[in-house]
């Protein structure tokens, strides 16, 4: 087992006065998790286990940040990380009012998207990342399915916002629906 502990640690703009990190177990499946808490009330836990030799595929990929009372909690089945390449499977994001639930897979050429989500509070969301200072709120719900690739374009996505505001503006509702059938929106 291994054990980093830190202090004062800088990830771009974030800073955290602690921090601390683990890994164990055996090299085919290693264990790693880390802690993260900094100012005004912010913390992160992480955990994952990946295949140390010859992979860049994470299992189990578990993240909960938290601001004050309030948490989002994201899971991942797996996270595999190409050259040029990401794959992300069984999706979840809860704590925000809702859930949301999906999977996506890019590389050069294609995108696949399926995502679904209901009632989504874009008000707790924005305060647990830190953004609660530009004043985004309101309800979300998302469907979307969605391939784009050189000889594929298609997809359906629904989307919703319900009692939104963004700075000054405020009270706003707004629904769309579309497909997309090779080069045509319906």
């Amino acid at each position: 087992d291994a054990t980093l502990d830190g202090k004062r640690v800088r990830f771009g703009e974030l800073v955290f006065d602690v921090a601390a990190a683990r890994a164990g177990g055996p090299l085919a499946g290693l264990a790693l998790s880390t802690e993260l808490h900094g100012r005004r009330g912010v913390a992160v836990t992480a955990s994952t286990r990946v295949a140390a030799l010859g992979t860049r595929r994470f299992d189990a990929v578990d993240l909960v940040v938290a601001r004050d009372d309030k948490s989002l909690h994201a899971r991942a089945g797996h996270v595999t990380l190409g050259e040029n390449s990401v794959e992300a499977t069984d999706l979840k994001l809860e704590g925000a009012g809702g859930e949301l639930a999906g999977s996506l897979r890019y590389e050069p050429g294609l995108v696949e998207v399926d995502a679904q989500g209901k009632s989504l509070d874009l008000g707790l969301i924005s305060h647990v990342v830190g953004l609660s200072g530009r004043g985004l709120h309101g309800k979300l719900d998302l469907n979307a399915e969605v391939a784009l690739a050189r000889d594929v374009r298609r997809g359906t996505l629904d989307f919703a916002v319900h009692e939104g505001s963004y700075g000054p503006l405020g009270g706003v509702s707004l629904e769309l629906s579309t497909t997309l059938e090779g080069e045509n929106f319906q």
